[in-house]
């Protein structure tokens, strides 16, 4: 996560970064799919990778129906937060214990 009141430099290397990343996979998974034998494999399997996908999908739409959320990166981070504070208290409590 980038901090608010980061520098323009931070802000333009994470861009950079993210756009790179984002080529350097996108061209390893077209030349991937372009080679023969997993082309050939991509087509014999297309059957199953499309019913799987699409099980996939509907399985998320239906979370989206349901109301089903996950954590946020907030709420996630807070949980930590206290759990660690937790431990860290129980540590104290132990090492006191002659």
């Amino acid at each position: 996560m980038v901090p608010p009141h980061a520098p323009l430099w931070l802000d333009i290397a994470v861009a950079a970064l993210s756009i790179g990343i984002s080529c350097a996979w996108y061209c390893a998974m077209a030349l991937l799919a372009s080679h023969p034998s997993v082309r050939r494999t991509l087509v014999r399997r297309k059957a199953v990778l499309d019913t799987a996908a699409g099980v996939l999908l509907v399985g998320v739409g239906g979370r989206m129906l349901a109301g089903v959320e996950r954590l946020s990166a907030r709420e996630v981070m807070r949980l930590c937060v206290i759990r660690r504070s937790r431990t860290a208290g129980r540590r104290r409590r132990e090492s006191r214990v002659p």
